[in-house]
């Protein structure tokens, strides 16, 4: 659920922070989920991820994925972003993260209820910064 602009930063960032203190932990960005199959695999490929997605369902399931970055058109953010809280997954979620207050609410109270992260996340990769 990661474009293609956003996989090199995040596999960087993932590659060079320690793992966290307990035996067989690892961080790395590892699986990516694409409605097109032939994507996903070659962000696979490319990134060595351990698996790859021909939906967003699918990877959301995985046991073996403890956090998302839904970066999909805003139109899927709240049905994406509750279904990952709801399988036990952390959040980070592209802006805007959704349209009414009533969906914010609506993130607010699963957060509440299942003890996830959910970190909105702003790019300014093509701007002049915040002014």
């Amino acid at each position: 659920m990661i474009s293609a602009s956003h996989a090199p930063p995040a596999r960087n960032v993932a590659a060079n922070r320690p793992a966290a203190n307990r035996p067989g932990h690892t961080r790395r960005v590892s699986a990516y989920a694409s409605r097109e199959r032939a994507k996903a695999e070659a962000f696979q490929h490319r990134y060595r991820g351990f698996a790859s997605y021909s939906d967003y369902a699918t990877a959301i399931r995985d046991p073996r994925v403890d956090a998302v970055v839904i970066a999909v058109p805003p139109r899927f953010h709240l049905d994406l972003t509750l279904q990952a809280l709801e399988a036990g997954k952390h959040v980070i979620l592209e802006k805007p993260l959704v349209a009414s207050l009533a969906e914010v609410d609506a993130l607010e109270a699963t957060v509440a209820r299942t003890g996830r992260i959910l970190m909105p996340i702003f790019q300014a990769r093509f701007g002049n910064g915040l002014a």
